[in-house]
């Protein structure tokens, strides 16, 4: 996680995975830190 400036949607988070293999990178902002939002923006 990395904390940014809020946005204009109110997100103050950016959850980032990287594919280890092909190394394919997703952001996401979240609006809070909790693991229902985490694991809702893994599978989405």
């Amino acid at each position: 996680f990395t904390r940014l400036l809020v946005t204009s949607c109110g997100a103050k988070y950016m959850l980032v995975i990287v594919e280890h293999f092909s190394k394919w990178i997703e952001f996401m902002a979240l609006l809070e830190k909790i693991s229902k939002l985490v694991a809702m923006a893994f599978l989405d």
